[in-house]
């Protein structure tokens, strides 16, 4: 006599579309276009994400990320010089999608102003919205003559602005601006 012995496994499956999950952060990678990140789908079902693009006239998918626990994209095509916007959907097997995530979020640019006369630069960014918190803090760094770039001040989340004063003349001088959410610590760069 034979004894078969078989083990189900069970994986509960429903039938609703995906969970979309919230986008994390949306930064200018400094090799070039713009880096989109977010949480991991909570339903199971989960396969892919679409990577949707503000275009001036809505939101166009303009990529398919496959994995359910990959959870990045790089725009290599993205403007570092405008601001972009994204947002994105969960998808499962069947090609059927979760609900578009409603707070997209965008790029913050950094704009500077030379003063000659009084050897600083005037440095300003857009505020990083659509965070679940608050921004914590808003952090600039400057890189002189190439070296690595250091800590020059961090800012309370609602300033935009700071002056730089420690230039001389012949400097190159390269900023970069950084919002960090409260709790998270996640974090958007220009």
């Amino acid at each position: 006599m034979v004894l078969l012995i078989f083990i189900i496994t069970k994986n509960t499956l429903d039938n609703l579309d995906p969970v979309t999950p919230e986008l994390k952060a949306v930064s200018i990678n400094p090799t070039g276009g713009v880096d989109v990140s977010w949480q991991v789908s909570p339903s199971d079902e989960t396969s892919a994400y679409i990577v949707y693009k503000d275009q001036g006239n809505g939101f166009i998918a303009i990529d398919t990320v496959f994995g359910r626990t990959t959870t990045t994209y790089n725009d290599a095509t993205a403007s570092t010089t405008s601001v972009e916007t994204y947002t994105i959907v969960a998808m499962d097997d069947c090609g059927n999608n979760g609900l578009l995530y409603d707070q997209p979020h965008h790029t913050i640019l950094l704009e500077t102003m030379v003063n000659r006369c009084g050897k600083s630069i005037d440095l300003s960014w857009d505020v990083y919205e659509n965070w679940l918190n608050p921004i914590n803090v808003n952090q600039v760094r400057v890189s002189v003559n190439g070296g690595t770039p250091q800590l020059v001040t961090n800012e309370t989340g609602s300033t935009t602005t700071f002056t730089y004063t420690d230039i001389n003349d012949g400097d190159l001088v390269c900023f970069t601006a950084r919002a960090v959410e409260l709790i998270t610590s996640e974090a958007s760069s220009t």
